[in-house]
C-alpha cells in the first residue's frame, strides 16, 4: 500500500511540476512578445523622428533614406502585431496610418502618427 502511495505522491509531483513548469512557460512567452512588439513600435517612432526632421530641414536626400528605412522597420512591426493577439487592434490602426507615410510619402498625417505611437509604445513611460 505504502509503495502504491509513493507512485501516486510521484505521478501527481511530476504533473503539478510540469503543469506549472508550462504556466511559467506560458507568461514568459507572453511578456516576450509585448516586449518585442513595444521595441518595434519605439523603433518605427525613432524612424518617424527622423523623417520629421528629416522634412523640417527640407533634407530630401535624407528623407528619401529615412522613408526607405521605414519599410524594414514597418515590417518587423507588422510581424510583432500579428505575434500579439490581445494587442493587435490598438497596433495595428497605428501601422495602418503609417503605411501612406510610406508607399505615397504623404507627410500630412506625421504629427497624428508620432502621438499615437508614442503612446502604444510607451514611449511616454
Amino acid at each position: 500500500m505504502e509503495a502504491w502511495l509513493g507512485l501516486i505522491g510521484a505521478i501527481a509531483g511530476s504533473i503539478v511540476g510540469w503543469g506549472l513548469s508550462e504556466t511559467t512557460k506560458l507568461f514568459t512567452e507572453r511578456r516576450k512578445a509585448v516586449r518585442d512588439l513595444k521595441t518595434a513600435a519605439f523603433v518605427c517612432l525613432d524612424r518617424l523622428f527622423k523623417i520629421q526632421r528629416a522634412n523640417s530641414r527640407s533634407n530630401d536626400k535624407q528623407l528619401k533614406h529615412e522613408l526607405y528605412l521605414l519599410g524594414g522597420d514597418l515590417d518587423r512591426y507588422r510581424d510583432r502585431i500579428a505575434a500579439s493577439p490581445k494587442l493587435r487592434n490598438k497596433h495595428w490602426s497605428v501601422y495602418c496610418q503609417m503605411i501612406p507615410l510610406l508607399l505615397e510619402h504623404d507627410l500630412t498625417a506625421l504629427g497624428k502618427v508620432i502621438a499615437e505611437l508614442e503612446i502604444v509604445s510607451g514611449a511616454g513611460e
